[in-house]
């Protein structure tokens, strides 16, 4: 397109031509902190979407093992142990339902943060949907690593066989199948001989990164799922571009409680996936739909379209200062008491998701602070 671009730090770069310019980070345009950091956070992310009727799985935060524990054993279904903060399925065990597999996540888990979320395991096909700007433009069932057996080979001897056909796409052949941990959950060996058309799944997670594969559903999903997706990407102030991560029992049903759960959202979802997706047609436009969004404006449009407008003067009901005139506790900074207090003394709806980030709302439009 002849745009100019600019490498700024890391994976931050600036995309510009000679009258506008852009700043990515790795694959968001023009994204927000306060977008970012809830979606980082997968109690934050449950909290947020969860108010907007979107289904979430039931869970908790645990640092103390022993208290993870005593949660563990009083569920009546599987769970997802995982660390509240990660990525890439990195310290994530699905579908744990004893006393020792439950100590062997929770181990995984600690390994990568001191806050883990212990959930509730909804059973169903993970979907990655991608939603820009508001609009869904991919989504590929992600499938856990998994070799089917031919009756003479081994376990081991079907990976490192499928790992070469790998090779042949761009996205899967930086990412080797090398993730045992439902072999280990079901008692098998790498040694083992399967049987001929045997399907044995190796991974708990579904991450291509983990060995996973992708295949494109976006034209098989029924249209209320699609709508869900939307409707999730409205429920983060500041958001550009999602990743949502959704479990589905049946893609042609609607999307009930019983047949769809939210269970992460991605403020930086990669798009090599979609674009070199293992099975089923490429989303091979997504690298110019993410430039097409932020040349037109139309994200800017929405965030300022209320700025734009004639300003309608209404005086607002008379102020009473909520708790007697102290209206925070201790500990939060100046900033944020001042912010806050300003919207109270407009009536505005406050809500604290914690001490750094408020959203703000006049019961139609909502803004997400940070600080």
């Amino acid at each position: 397109r002849g745009y100019k671009v600019d490498i700024e730090r890391g994976l931050t770069f600036c995309v510009s031509d000679d009258y506008n310019s852009w700043i990515f980070s790795q694959n968001d345009p023009e994204g927000s902190m306060v977008a970012d950091i809830i979606e980082v956070d997968k109690q934050l992310t449950k909290k947020v979407v969860s108010r907007h009727g979107i289904p979430v799985p039931v869970g908790a935060v645990f640092t103390k093992q022993s208290a993870a524990l005593e949660y563990f054993l009083s569920r009546k279904r599987s769970q997802v142990v995982k660390p509240l903060i990660g990525f890439g399925g990195r310290g994530v065990t699905a579908g744990v339902s004893d006393e020792r597999a439950f100590s062997t996540a929770w181990q995984n888990a600690r390994v990568r943060a001191r806050r883990i979320v212990i959930e509730d395991f909804f059973e169903g096909d993970e979907v990655r949907i991608l939603v820009l700007g508001g609009r869904v433009v991919a989504a590929n069932c992600r499938v856990p690593a998994y070799v089917v057996g031919d009756g003479a080979s081994s376990i081991s001897q079907l990976v490192s066989e499928k790992n070469k056909r790998r090779k042949n796409n761009p996205r899967l052949r930086i990412s080797e199948i090398k993730s045992f941990d439902q072999l280990e959950l079901d008692g098998r060996s790498l040694d083992e001989v399967p049987a001929e058309s045997e399907y044995v799944r190796l991974s708990t997670v579904s991450n291509i990164s983990k060995g996973g594969e992708g295949v494109a559903v976006l034209d098989h999903l029924h249209p209320s799922i699609i709508d869900i997706a939307e409707k999730s990407f409205y429920a983060v102030p500041g958001a550009t571009l999602l990743g949502l991560d959704l479990l589905i029992q049946d893609f042609s049903a609607r999307a009930t409680d019983e047949n769809v759960c939210m269970i992460e959202v991605n403020g930086n979802p990669a798009i090599a996936g979609p674009v070199f997706v293992a099975y089923g047609p490429p989303s091979s436009t997504l690298p110019n739909d993410l430039l097409d969004f932020v040349a037109s404006g139309h994200y800017e449009t929405a965030r300022r379209a209320d700025w734009n407008e004639k300003p309608i003067i209404s005086p607002a009901p008379i102020y009473n200062p909520r708790c007697g005139g102290e209206s925070f506790r201790g500990g939060r900074s100046t900033q944020v008491r001042l912010l806050r207090q300003a919207a109270y003394a407009r009536n505005l709806l406050v809500e604290s998701l914690n001490d750094e980030l408020t959203l703000i709302s006049d019961g139609e439009r909502s803004t997400g602070f940070f600080q």
